[in-house]
């Protein structure tokens, strides 16, 4: 991936620090020790709004890098973004009130659905792609296999070589 993924990446961990950091803020206000993870409401909810956010992470890179792979990008990059917006609105909402995280969480929801479609679209075109592109070298082997040298005097057992070893056929054919 580029770089604009690699710095989306590392912006996210940021964020992530931050948000811990803000579990760690509501432990000192509350005077809660770890390992403890039970206390005040405000606390709880801090606590429960980090953590699902830790939660939907690997969802998140899943999402982000496939559709990054296999759709485009920078549109990868600006769904990533819109996501880290979409956690802290919910992070802000749930530590503020329960039912205030439900924007952000719908939101998340939104951002997720949205980048896995992306990274199945991407990936049937590429797929559409690539069974054209093999279509067409398939029809060129029949005429000339293996880099249009069969009956050269060079390499006669061409055609052989490539009947008779299918993981050969494998690599040049895909």
């Amino acid at each position: 991936l580029c770089s604009c993924s690699v710095r989306l990446y590392e912006t996210r961990v940021l964020s992530y620090w931050y948000l811990a950091r803000r579990v760690g803020w509501s432990r000192m206000a509350h005077k809660i020790l770890p390992p403890a993870v039970t206390g005040p409401p405000e606390f709880e909810r801090a606590f429960r709004a980090h953590q699902n956010c830790v939660e939907f992470y690997p969802l998140f890179l899943v999402n982000l890098w496939t559709s990054g792979l296999f759709f485009h990008e920078p549109t990868a990059v600006a769904g990533g973004l819109l996501y880290m917006f979409a956690r802290h609105l919910y992070f802000n909402g749930y530590v503020k009130a329960a039912k205030n995280r439900l924007p952000g969480f719908y939101l998340t929801l939104a951002v997720l659905f949205s980048l896995a479609s992306l990274a199945v679209l991407g990936k049937q075109k590429k797929q559409k792609t690539s069974n054209n592109l093999q279509k067409r070298l398939r029809r060129q082997t029949r005429l000339c296999p293996l880099f249009h040298l069969q009956g050269s005097s060079m390499f006669p057992q061409t055609s052989l070589l490539f009947k008779s070893a299918p993981v050969l056929k494998l690599i040049f054919l895909t």
